[in-house]
This record gives structure tokens, sequence and C-alpha cells, in this order.
């Protein structure tokens, strides 16, 4: 698949930037030069996948899943139990035994613990909130040589001192 938005020079790459957003082209470049290569390096692609957070690139959490599903290092990934106040998966890699599976679970207990509860998105989403920092827990733990030193947007904002507008 071709895409009008996978540079070819740097020029490209700052036209491409400021199209796709004219407010901060810059922090659009930050995040295609660090994980452009996860997608093709499709600058549009990357504009929707990733987000640069008080300077720092990070992904969404699904993005960084779908990093580890391409590496081929992922036999399967599940939700085992999921509500409002906490969200259990578990992982498994293909170049390990079948009866090797990696759980974990993360609670609102967790983030409460974490001082993470106390914001806009924690209020209004535990339910994706929960799902979602199991997700990058169990990828970092199961899958380091895929995403090692890649950090979600919500761990990048809950360790950076933001507003809930900045958040949203």
């Amino acid at each position: 698949m071709n895409s009008i938005y996978i540079p070819k020079n740097l020029d490209q790459a700052k036209e491409i930037a400021t199209l796709l957003d004219n407010r901060n082209p810059s922090d659009l470049l930050k995040v295609h030069a660090a994980y452009g290569g996860h997608f093709g390096f499709d600058m549009g692609l990357v504009s929707t996948q990733a987000y640069c957070l008080k300077g720092k690139p990070s992904l969404g959490a699904d993005a960084m899943s779908g990093i580890c599903r391409r590496s081929g290092l992922v036999r399967y990934m599940k939700i085992v139990s999921w509500d409002t106040t906490h969200c259990t998966m578990h992982f498994t890699r293909s170049d390990e035994p079948a009866d090797i599976i990696h759980e974990f679970t993360y609670t609102v207990e967790m983030a409460k613990a974490q001082g993470l509860t106390n914001n806009r998105n924690w209020r209004q989403m535990p339910l994706q909130m929960v799902r979602s920092r199991v997700l990058t827990m169990g990828l970092r733990a199961t899958y380091p040589d895929a995403v090692s030193g890649i950090y979600s947007a919500d761990e990048i904002a809950d360790n950076t001192e933001m507003s809930d507008d900045e958040r949203a």
C-alpha cells in the first residue's frame, strides 16, 4: 500500500508534518523519528498512533500491542477478567513453550496507590484505564524485546505534571 504521507527527505517530512498538524509540526516530526519505522514510515499513520507529551514521544497502548503482534513474538493476548475495578490479561510468547502463560492484573486500587485516580480519564473511563494499564504492563514484561523504551501516552501523562485539559 502506498501512502502520500511517507516523506522521502527532511523537507518533505516538515511539509507533511505541517499539513497534518499545523499547530505543532515539530512534535509530529519527533514521534515520526521515534516510531515511524514501526508504521512503515507513514507519517499519517504515526499521527494517529503516537503522541508527544511535554516533548516526550509516546504511543497508545493499542499501538504498542500492534508492534508486539507484528513482531511475531505473540502467540496470544487475551483478557480473562475485566470490569471497572480491575483487568486481568494473559500473554504468551511464540518462542516459549505453550504452557507458559504470563498473567497480569491491574486494579483501581493499584491506580489509587499510585495517585492516578484523581484525573478526568480515571474518573470518567475506569474500564478503559485499567485495560490500558494492564496491557502496557503485560506487553513490557512479556515482550521487552519488542517494546523496550516505549511508553504509553497514559504512562507519560501520569508521571508528568499535566492538567486534565492537557491530558484530554
